[in-house]
């Protein structure tokens, strides 16, 4: 793997939140063994001195049933622990670069790589990796510190597992470097 500069990488974590996981309103599947894996990333971001982002998605759109502000199920889970120096980013729609700072503060702190962790790997995670290259910006993808859920569409019903692999795969054919963490913080 090329090497990371740590002076113009950091690791941006994507709404790992509570309704995510058991007992939450949209369990993903693996969202454990991915929020196992994101805390590596973390704990090595932080050893590195890569600055630390935390993404939090609250659904403000009518119709919303999960993330939705002021529950349980919108807070970042638990176990991510953010420190006061890494900031949280609140936004209400898929793309993480949309309504929020993400990209002035990616840019006011010289990076140009980026590794990525979250979920939902269909979703949110696509959505903002894709931006995230149209706006000139080097992607590692963490695949094993993503989650997905069910997918429902006009071909019935797509198991986690089929959409996680077609997504990330995609992702990977031109939007971002795919690797399993161990690779990363190596």
């Amino acid at each position: 793997m090329d090497s990371i500069d740590p002076r113009r990488t950091a690791l941006v974590v994507i709404d790992v939140q509570n309704d995510y996981f058991p007992g939450g309103r949209f369990v993903l599947f693996r969202a454990n063994a991915a929020l196992r894996q994101t805390l590596r990333l973390r704990d090595w971001a932080r050893r590195q001195g890569i600055p630390v982002f935390w993404i939090r998605h609250i659904s403000r759109k009518a119709g919303s049933f999960f993330l939705l502000p002021g529950t349980q199920g919108a807070e970042l889970h638990p176990a991510l622990g953010p420190l006061d120096s890494e900031p949280v980013v609140e936004k209400d729609d898929p793309n993480s670069f949309v309504g929020t700072d993400l990209e002035s503060q990616l840019r006011g702190q010289g990076i140009e790589t980026v590794v990525w962790a979250g979920m939902i790997g269909w979703m949110c995670v696509d959505t903002t990796v894709r931006s995230a290259k149209d706006r000139g910006f080097r992607n590692l993808l963490a695949y094993d510190a993503v989650a997905s859920g069910w997918l429902k569409g006009p071909y019935g019903l797509v198991t986690p597992w089929s959409a996680h692999r077609a997504f990330l795969s995609a992702l990977g054919f031109y939007h971002a470097r795919l690797l399993p963490t161990r690779r990363i913080v190596e």
